[in-house]
């Protein structure tokens, strides 16, 4: 049951990185501009257009950490059995695909590019929290 669930958070999660690929450039600036004001308003920050190109990395980056870190909870990275090698390569397959599909449907949505610097930013946050949780689960097991 438990994987089910897992299965069922990374799909919903993919889904909803497609659609927000999906919204075309002012949908998508206006999104980003919640975030780019508040930001500004709280830290005084007046170079309006740097902290948006900021945030919108960090958007790329940060959906694609939480998406390495659900799939690498998911395939149970951590595992012992002699297929390690494959359960990694499946994990950054799935990373490296969902930012080129991702990317793709971008050069599909009006005012939107895809952008290969963005499919790097992508599986790096992916990459970063796949590191992450191997690490932690590794030196938590080694602990006990």
């Amino acid at each position: 049951m438990k994987k089910k669930i897992n299965l069922l958070l990374i799909i919903l999660w993919m889904i909803l990185i497609f659609v927000m690929s999906s919204f075309n450039a002012n949908d998508s600036a206006n999104q980003s501009n919640i975030i780019v004001h508040f930001i500004s308003y709280v830290f005084n920050i007046n170079n309006l257009e740097l902290l948006s190109f900021i945030v919108r990395k960090l958007a790329h980056f940060s959906e694609y950490f939480l998406l390495g870190l659900l799939v690498t909870i998911d395939f149970n990275v951590i595992t012992k059995s002699t297929k390690y090698l494959t359960v990694m390569l499946s994990c950054f397959l799935t990373g490296i695909f969902t930012a080129l599909i991702d990317e793709s449907i971008q050069t599909f949505t009006p005012g939107r590019a895809g952008m290969v610097m963005d499919v790097w930013l992508d599986f790096s946050g992916f990459l970063f929290a796949f590191s992450f949780m191997t690490i932690y689960i590794k030196s938590h097991y080694m602990v006990k």
